[in-house]
């Protein structure tokens, strides 16, 4: 009974130990606590530049160790609270926006990197986007965006191909005809000196590409059967073999003595020399003085006194700048090849081109005058691709 007795104390003793052991070494080692996995529930904003401060939302922020915008690290980032990450963008990339803590690494979609300004601007489109009548983007279709209007083509074809921003139009010997809905030019101008669209100035901003040739071709004009051949208001344009360039911005002004046209004495020989492959060409009214400006990538190259010119469209000084209605937006040719309505379709000159053959790009129509940075700032963009 002895030898039973001392076993079952030992077997007691040994379980008794073996609970102390477990017991001492629990409370010795206690195990970490679980750390919640963080989410991410926004960022704004969702568009910024390499500099600019994200703020990112979302729970249990606490302790981050890493934030990324498009797989690149954030250039720093200050945690504000369990909620809230102010990170700063660095050399960025569009894409996630990841966060790391102690309870995991999270993920949301949709940033994206913007493109340091150029000349102050994101795009193209920052410029002046209150006074834009008419644009012409040519990306993938010939619609006019700004009033939803769709051409007539004629004389040849039409594709697309890589432009100065995004794809640009190529014509084949065709052109565009557009109807008055496209720009709504001088649609006011109901009685002499009325508050016509265009009085106090305009701007016609456009890429052309275009092979070598004597003849000088029409990029973009507004048409009237009542004027001939001529736009009343236009770019033509003709480029040398030896890079030399030239081009005439018809204007016509309409006072209470007729239409009056500007051509011949508004056109400029050489106006430029460029090896580059895509001209920037831009023509700007200024209603405040009544000049005319030609501007050539970026830089201006002649401004005419329509007043005091020979032939001035202003036989009257005090006069506005008024425009026949109705107008039609021709791109590619001479209103008397054009399917105008009414037009009589006189033959073309020699020196001027029935159709264009060649590559245009990115038109724009605004009714105010740009200023010189405004049309230098078009100019770098597009260069940009912007």
């Amino acid at each position: 009974m002895k030898t039973i007795k001392n076993v079952w104390l030992a077997i007691n003793s040994f379980f008794i130990l073996a609970l102390a052991v477990s017991c001492s070494s629990k409370d010795s080692n206690p195990a970490p606590p679980v750390v919640p996995k963080p989410t991410i529930t926004s960022f704004t904003p969702d568009t910024a530049q390499s500099g600019a401060t994200v703020t990112i939302t979302g729970t249990n922020l606490t302790g981050a160790t890493a934030v990324s915008f498009g797989g690149i690290p954030a250039a720093s980032y200050t945690v504000t609270n369990a909620t809230t990450i102010a990170a700063v963008v660095g050399a960025g990339g569009s894409g996630d926006v990841v966060v790391t803590t102690p309870g995991g690494t999270v993920s949301l979609s949709g940033f994206v990197l913007k493109a340091p300004d150029i000349d102050g601007y994101g795009s193209s489109d920052d410029i002046e986007p209150a006074y834009l009548i008419a644009h012409w983007p040519f990306d993938g279709a010939t619609t006019e965006v700004k009033n939803n209007a769709s051409p007539v083509l004629t004389g040849g074809t039409q594709t697309y191909v890589t432009g100065r921003i995004g794809q640009a139009l190529h014509l084949d010997a065709g052109w565009l005809t557009f109807g008055p809905e496209a720009t709504a030019a001088g649609k006011d101008n109901t009685t002499y000196n009325s508050n016509d669209t265009l009085q106090n100035g305009f701007t016609v901003s456009l890429w052309a590409q275009v092979p070598d040739t004597s003849l000088l071709t029409s990029l973009f004009q507004l048409s009237t059967p009542n004027i001939p051949n001529w736009p009343i208001l236009g770019i033509n344009y003709r480029k040398h073999a030896d890079n030399s360039f030239d081009f005439d911005g018809g204007l016509a002004n309409v006072d209470g003595t007729g239409p009056h046209l500007s051509y011949a004495s508004a056109f400029l020989y050489p106006a430029f020399y460029d090896s580059l492959d895509w001209a920037h060409i831009v023509m700007v009214y200024d209603g405040s003085n009544k000049s005319l400006k030609y501007y050539a990538n970026g830089i201006l190259r002649d401004s005419i006194d329509l007043v005091s010119m020979p032939g001035s469209p202003f036989p009257d000084p005090a006069s506005s700048l008024l425009m026949i209605t109705p107008n039609y937006v021709n791109i590619g040719t001479f209103e008397s090849s054009a399917t105008v309505p009414g037009d009589a379709s006189t033959t073309i000159p020699d020196y001027m081109s029935a159709a264009l053959t060649g590559n245009i790009d990115d038109i724009r129509f605004f009714r105010t005058h740009l200023t010189g940075d405004e049309v230098k700032a078009l100019f770098d963009l597009g260069t940009a691709g912007r």
